[in-house]
C-alpha cells in the first residue's frame, strides 16, 4: 500500500522522510558508525513496522575468504550432524543446522550477508575463543515452540567460556533466549572463565523475539554489549552479573518482560 503518516523511531535520531510519494519513501540516514537501527512506521501501525539496520562497512580483513582451503564453506542446504570447528562460512542462501549445534573452541562462525541459518549453537562448558560474526540471519523459526516456559534447549546462542564475541548478525524468531553468554544457569552454570577475565563482546547485533519467553541478551561477567537493537517479549538486557556494561542500545520492549532486569535471585 501507499505510505501515509510516517514516523521513524527512535525519535532521538531526528530522522524525517525526505520524500513520501505513494508507495515510495526516501530517507537520509546518518553515517552508520555507530550503526543506525530504526523502525519506520506507517499510519501508526506498530504491528507491521519496517525495520532498517544500517551497518558499518565490514573490514575485509575480518571476513573469511571462502576460497581459502582452510575455511569450511557451507553452501545452502541441510547441515545436520555437523560440528562447527575452525573457520566456518555460511554462504548466501537458506541453511539448516541442528538444534544446539556443537561449536568447538577456537571457532569463527561467519554468516555472510544474504544467508539465513535455521537452528541454534552451543559450546561445551569452559570453551575459549568462539566468534559469531557477519551480516546474515540466525532463525529459530524451525525450533519447537516453548510455550510459557523458559526452555534452555530453545535458546539460539549459548556460549560458555572466555573470549566470546557475537557481532553483526540478526537473530530472530527465538522460542526462548536469544543470546546467552556465560549466564549463571543452564549449560553455562558455574565459573566458565576459571577465574580469568571473561572478555565477552556483543556488538551491533539485532535480536527479535516475540514469543512469551524470548529474552534478549545475558552476556555474563566481564562483558560489553553495545550498538545493538532488540525487540523482545521477555527481559531484554539481563544485567545479572559483575562487570557488565551496556551502551547505545535500542530497545523495543514487548509485553512480558523488562527492558533491563537487574536480578533474578542472582548469586553474583
Amino acid at each position: 500500500g501507499d505510505w501515509g503518516d510516517v514516523v521513524v523511531r527512535p525519535l532521538s535520531l531526528g530522522i524525517v522522510p525526505d520524500e513520501v510519494d505513494g508507495d515510495r519513501l526516501r530517507l537520509t540516514l546518518p553515517s552508520p558508525d555507530p550503526p543506525v537501527q530504526i523502525s519506520v512506521e506507517n499510519d501508526g501501525d506498530l504491528a507491521n513496522p519496517l525495520l532498517l539496520f544500517a551497518n558499518p562497512i565490514e573490514d575485509p580483513a575480518s571476513v573469511p575468504d571462502p576460497l581459502d582451503p582452510s575455511v569450511t564453506v557451507y553452501q545452502p542446504g541441510d547441515h545436520s550432524g555437523e560440528t562447527m570447528a575452525g573457520t566456518v562460512y555460511f554462504a548466501p542462501g537458506v541453511h539448516s543446522v541442528d538444534q544446539l549445534t556443537a561449536v568447538a573452541s577456537n571457532t569463527l562462525i561467519y554468516l555472510a550477508g544474504g544467508s539465513v541459518v535455521y537452528g541454534s549453537f552451543l559450546t561445551a562448558a569452559q570453551s575459549h575463543n568462539v566468534r559469531i560474526d557477519g551480516r546474515g540471519v540466525l532463525s529459530g523459526n524451525d525450533l519447537p515452540n516453548g510455550g510459557f516456559s523458559a526452555d534452555d534447549t530453545l535458546g539460539l546462542v549459548w556460549l560458555c567460556g572466555t573470549q566470546m564475541s557475537i557481532r553483526g548478525i540478526v537473530a530472530m524468531e527465538a522460542p526462548s533466549y536469544i543470546y546467552n553468554v556465560n549466564p549463571y544457569w543452564g549449560y553455562c552454570a558455574g565459573d566458565q572463565c576459571n577465574g580469568e577475565f571473561c572478555g565477552t563482546v556483543v556488538e551491533n547485533v539485532k535480536g527479535l523475539g516475540w514469543r512469551y519467553t524470548s529474552d534478549g541478551v545475558c552476556s555474563g561477567p566481564d562483558s560489553l554489549v553495545q550498538d545493538s537493537f532488540f525487540m523482545c517479549n521477555d527481559d531484554t538486557l539481563k544485567a545479572y552479573m559483575n562487570n557488565f556494561l551496556a551502551r547505545r542500545i535500542t530497545i523495543w520492549q514487548l509485553d512480558n518482560g523488562m527492558s533491563v532486569m537487574l536480578s533474578w535471585n542472582t548469586p553474583v
